[in-house]
């Protein structure tokens, strides 16, 4: 949907689109739950890749950690960058996902500082979605299933319009 478009509906027109028709519902759920397409309640930001040469081992003032997915194991190979406006950051409250590789689809929160490109940011509406069920959620088969059957020529990997077509099980707040 255009974002001219998005931005001129009403809130119940938002909401109406963003819901998967009861058709297409992949399982049943409790009445009370809903299922909408992933990409129109969360949205997904990929970070940013600086050149190496501008990486140091060490914390300095005005640097910020780079973290990379195998960092979310060990802080054995952190590395830091000098802290640029163009940066893509993250706190560790922040769901983030894998975006490529043999680490495709791996849910990661916990650590903060810039993100590079492998990993995703899910950015979404904390009064709708509770960051702890997003969290397991993203772990859950609900979504692993249908990103681990995207199909790439070389590398796997998603991108946003990929996962626009996933349908997400979503309960009211309380019960997340």
């Amino acid at each position: 949907m255009a974002k001219a478009k998005k931005q001129s509906m009403t809130a119940e027109e938002r909401l109406a689109a963003s819901l998967v028709p009861e058709s297409e519902h992949p399982y049943v759920v409790p009445e009370n739950w809903l299922f909408f397409y992933f990409t129109s309640l969360i949205d997904v930001q990929g970070g940013t890749q600086p050149p190496k040469s501008t990486f140091i081992d060490s914390p300095r003032e005005n640097y910020v950690r780079l973290v990379q997915i195998r960092d979310f194991a060990s802080d054995k190979y952190a590395v830091y960058i000098p802290d640029k406006k163009n940066l893509r950051k993250f706190t560790e409250n922040d769901v983030m996902i894998a975006r490529y590789g043999a680490s495709l689809g791996r849910i990661c929160r916990g650590l903060s500082g810039a993100y590079n490109v492998a990993l995703a940011k899910t950015i979404f509406n904390s009064t709708a979605i509770d960051s702890n069920y997003l969290f397991w959620l993203l772990q859950s088969g609900c979504f692993q299933t249908p990103l681990m059957q995207l199909s790439r020529t070389a590398q796997a990997g998603f991108n946003k319009e990929d996962l626009s077509y996933f349908a997400i099980p979503l309960p009211p707040i309380a019960e997340q």
